[in-house]
This record gives C-alpha cells, sequence and structure tokens, in this order.
C-alpha cells in the first residue's frame, strides 16, 4: 500500500553508448541529446527528418536512454548533454546542491487511468470512485506518473489506503498486468493507452482527453492539463552557460518542428513519417494509430509557462522528496514562458 511517494534509484548506473564522458565545452552546435525511442516522444526523430537540426546548425547525437532515472544518471556522468526530465525527476539532485536546468518545455503529459472490462462507469468521479480496493498497475513506484494518478484519485475522494500500486517496470507492462488480471487498473502512458482502449478497456481518465465536462472536475485535476509542461529539456548548469547559442538553436529547431506538426495540410505526411519509425504502434490498425497520433500533436510546447512552474511547485510540495528550491535555481532565465518568447525566439539568427 503506497501512502506516501519517494524517488528512489537515482544511484542506480546506467550503460549509455557513448566515447565521451564529459560535455561539449565550445558552444559549436554539438549536442548529445536524449532519445526515447517509444510512444509519442517523436520530436526528435521527426525534427532530424524535417533536417530542423541541419537548418540550425546543430550536430545532434541521439543517445536512446528510456528512462527517467536512467536519463537523470546520463546528464549526471556526462554522458548526454541534454535529458527530457520532469522536475519531479531532478528534484532531489537539486535539494542536494547540482546544479540542473531546465532550458526549454518539451512535451506535456499523456497519462491515463484505464480499468478493466467490468468496470461500467465512466463519468466523473464515479468512473475513479469504482477504484476502491483496486490494484493499479505502474510504470515505477515514486514517479511523476503515479504521482498524477495520486492527484486524480484522490480528487475523486479516494484515499491512499483505498488503493495498492504495483510497479511493473514498463507501459507495456503494465497493459499486460491488466489484460492477464492481476491489476484491476493502470496508471498509463501512450502506447498501452491507446492498445488497451482499442481493444475495449474502458477509459476512465484522461490528462489529454477529459472524459467528462470540465466542469466536473475540481481544481487540483484541472491543474494538471493538456496545457502542462509534462517534461522538459534539462541540462547541467555549467554546460548551459557555456552552450547558449546551441540551446537557442535546439529550441527554434523544435519549435519549428511544432509548427509543421500543427498544420493540418502536412498530417497525413506525418502520420507516413511515424509509421515507418521507431514510433509506429503495430498493435493498432491504421486509423487507430492516426488518431494516436493526432491526439500527440497538443502535448507538444516549447514555452515553459509559469504556471506549469507553479504546478509541479505544488506536485513536488506534495509528494516529493522535500522542497523544491526557488524557480529561478532550476529554470534557465532564457528559458521561454510565453508565446511572446517564442515568437522573438523564432525570428532571432542562428
Amino acid at each position: 500500500m503506497i501512502a506516501t511517494l519517494s524517488i528512489a534509484g537515482l544511484a542506480v548506473t546506467t550503460a549509455v553508448a557513448c566515447s565521451s564522458t564529459t560535455g561539449s565545452s565550445a558552444d559549436d552546435g554539438t549536442v548529445r541529446l536524449q532519445n526515447y525511442a517509444a510512444g509519442s516522444f517523436y520530436l526528435n526523430y521527426l525534427t532530424e527528418h524535417l533536417g530542423n537540426f541541419d537548418k540550425e546548425g546543430l550536430k545532434v547525437e541521439n543517445v536512446d536512454v528510456s528512462t527517467g532515472v536512467q536519463a537523470t544518471n546520463a546528464l549526471q556522468s556526462g554522458s548526454i548533454d541534454v535529458a527530457l526530465l520532469s522536475p519531479f525527476n531532478v528534484q532531489p539532485l537539486i535539494e542536494d546542491g547540482q546544479k540542473l536546468q531546465a532550458t526549454s518545455g518539451y512535451k506535456g503529459p499523456y497519462t491515463a487511468i484505464v480499468g478493466a472490462k467490468s468496470m461500467t462507469e465512466t463519468q466523473w468521479p464515479n468512473s475513479i470512485a469504482q477504484l476502491k480496493g483496486s490494484t493499479i498497475a505502474v510504470l515505477a513506484i515514486g514517479g511523476a506518473e503515479q504521482a498524477m494518478c495520486e492527484i486524480v484519485l484522490n480528487g475523486a475522494g479516494l484515499k491512499p489506503g483505498d488503493y495498492t500500486f504495483v510497479a511493473t517496470g514498463s507501459g507495456q507492462a503494465a497493459g499486460a498486468a491488466m489484460s492477464s488480471g492481476n491489476a484491476n487498473a493502470g496508471c498509463l502512458s501512450d502506447v498501452p493507452t491507446a492498445t488497451l482502449t482499442d481493444s475495449g478497456y474502458p477509459l476512465l481518465f484522461s490528462f489529454m482527453n477529459k472524459t467528462s465536462p470540465l466542469s466536473n472536475y475540481p481544481a487540483e485535476v484541472l491543474a494538471i492539463n493538456s496545457d502542462f509542461s509534462g517534461s522538459q529539456m534539462w541540462s547541467k548548469t555549467d554546460w548551459v552557460e557555456k552552450n547558449p547559442k546551441t540551446i537557442d538553436g535546439l529550441r527554434r529547431a523544435f519549435a519549428k518542428t511544432i509548427i509543421w506538426m500543427n498544420d493540418p495540410a502536412n498530417f497525413e505526411e506525418l502520420v507516413s513519417v511515424l509509421t515507418t519509425s521507431p514510433y509506429h504502434v503495430d498493435s493498432l490498425s491504421d486509423a487507430a494509430f492516426a488518431k494516436f497520433v493526432k491526439d500527440s500533436i497538443p502535448m507538444y510546447k516549447i514555452p515553459f509557462t509559469e504556471e506549469s512552474r507553479s504546478t509541479w511547485m505544488n506536485i513536488i510540495d506534495r509528494f516529493g522528496n522535500g522542497p523544491m528550491p526557488p524557480v529561478d535555481q532550476w529554470v534557465d532565465p532564457t528559458t521561454p514562458a510565453t508565446a511572446a518568447d517564442l515568437d522573438k525566439l523564432l525570428s532571432s539568427s542562428n
């Protein structure tokens, strides 16, 4: 039974294929960027496909690192220069005095709660209230995904003793636990959510696509919505200080890709590109995969807004391993926070 959350495993070593353990010391556009070749984390792949890294004069090495713990360790060791993390991942390190900074937004949270096929309530709050006494599969105990689901469960009136979380190690394993009956529900990422709902499992809650009218949800649940920055680009502070042009180049390259993605005229090409990429979900039909892609587009945003920062401070204050230091200690001051900041960034030269 999980009453409180804790961050664990940051000392676990991770093997990352890389020829060097020190970051770039000169602002020459060379960057080792964490790549997560699964689900809807396709922004790196698409940006490279469209040539936007090249247009910004960037020499990018995408290093596959699949979990937040591994990415945090790789960033600490210098195996990568930029990691895709949430403040929840790095909070213990920042609190311990390590100098890490968020330099850009990246992607919102997809997290959803899917129930067993026998669960018939799909409208808030009954959709979540029916989980009382349930075993809920999660990727890892103590992560941001679980914290977000705790907010939903508590917002519907459940208390920590009303449910049990079980760690499965991956979203796919969480889906398998549900399919086998070893879990009554899943706090899931994008691919297992899409696969299970396409197979008839009921969607009980989704941060991206609310299952009930917004007026039904309490404020603490509405605070975490599709505009919320779930993960950001993070780097060591000394690397940020040495590589401001590279960071701005990454921001512009990703922003140009996101603008392209949001143009309806490019949607068919986007689906076609992803269909032949590592991000294709083979378990989905063509129509279901196209919907999966369409639902993922709004998650990508470069600004890391004041609202997102405040939301993260509240999450960490409630579930984290100690308080988060003031924002100016972990957000690079040049990080875009508004649409105007993004427009200014895009109009600047390389």
